[in-house]
């Protein structure tokens, strides 16, 4: 399941209900990326710490298996169009 974080323009269109909707998501997102990136770290083979590597045997994770989804959710994935400007965006933001 993808992670799906509205960009600035798209709250700001947002119903109050729709907020408040995307705010009681937001403790379950911060949980989803944090397992994500810990996941991604260890596929890259960058070592995590050892609460991370129990937490990962407390699940059976599978480096490879986890690869091989993040391959399928990419091809399935249709082409940003505005990748370009994404990217100048978030270069921006960090300077």
């Amino acid at each position: 399941m993808p992670i799906v974080i509205p960009t600035a323009a798209e709250i700001d269109r947002m119903t109050v209900r729709q907020r408040e909707a995307l705010t009681a998501r937001i403790p379950q997102i911060r949980d989803l990326l944090a397992d994500t990136i810990t996941r991604l770290k260890r596929s890259q083979r960058i070592f995590p710490n050892v609460t991370d590597l129990r937490a990962a045997r407390l699940r059976h994770f599978d480096p490879a298996v986890e690869v091989e989804r993040a391959r399928h959710l990419l091809d399935a994935m249709p082409r940003d169009p505005d990748a370009t400007q994404h990217v100048t965006d978030l270069l921006k933001a960090i300077a």
